[in-house]
């Protein structure tokens, strides 16, 4: 399966919106490594994973858009690393589990690991560890043409 990855300005903090476009099938899904949003669109499936189809024959797809309320990146010292979007705001059982890890599983750069939340109430994203993401314009340099 092919694809075309973009990044753009993230709606939602002004950080780097990871877009994975699949050609073949048209589907899009679609992150922030900053705040955590996230967007979908894809095929709807049957338990079998065959794609439903409508009365026209053609693939019924399902939509799906998230607020991001925070993003946990765990990398190892390998450069092998693993990034989680929040979809609910981050509560301290979110942030045990990852101190935890961090504490717990070898070989973790926790110098590149950071755990992000998403504060409503000021539209801005927190540290609660490690650094924050740089913004999209920061990241990709002046020059970088901005889409929203």
């Amino acid at each position: 399966m092919g694809s075309v990855i973009d990044y753009v300005r993230c709606p939602q903090c002004g950080g780097t919106y990871f877009r994975d476009y699949k050609y073949r099938t048209s589907e899009e899904y679609c992150s922030c490594v900053r705040c955590g949003k996230t967007d979908r669109w894809f095929i709807k499936r049957d338990d079998a994973g065959n794609a439903c189809l409508d009365d026209a024959g053609k693939p019924q797809y399902v939509e799906e858009s998230h607020t991001g309320y925070g993003v946990a990146y765990i990398t190892g010292n390998k450069g092998v690393g693993r990034i989680l979007h929040f979809i609910e705001p981050v509560n301290e059982q979110t942030k045990d589990a990852f101190f935890e890890t961090l504490s717990t599983v070898p070989d973790i750069d926790k110098a590149k690991c950071y755990l992000t939340s998403w504060d409503d109430e000021k539209g801005e994203v927190i540290a609660l560890f490690g650094s924050i993401p740089p913004l999209f314009e920061e990241e990709m340099g002046t020059s970088a043409e901005v889409s929203e």
